[in-house]
């Protein structure tokens, strides 16, 4: 009985822990922000199962403004 009330919360656990990542899976993709004073641009891509890596610049007429990169990570269950 031990064993099996151990085995039911390791799996409960799993599944929570890897609910954080998926929970930002809605991310992936490309997004445009368009403003007056120019374009944000933002792209999300899955690398793996435990994390997301995205990238975002802003155009103003032909220049590139700012450009940043962003990881988001799963550890220990925590994004």
């Amino acid at each position: 009985m031990k064993i099996l009330l151990s085995l039911i919360l390791f799996c409960c656990w799993q599944t929570a822990a890897t609910a954080q990542i998926t929970r930002a899976g809605w991310l992936t993709g490309t997004w445009e922000h368009k403003t007056p004073r120019g374009i944000t641009y933002e792209t999300w891509k899955k690398v793996s199962a435990d994390e997301l890596q995205g990238a975002s610049y802003s155009l103003e007429g032909n220049d590139t403004t700012i450009f940043e990169t962003v990881r988001l990570l799963q550890k220990e269950g925590r994004l």
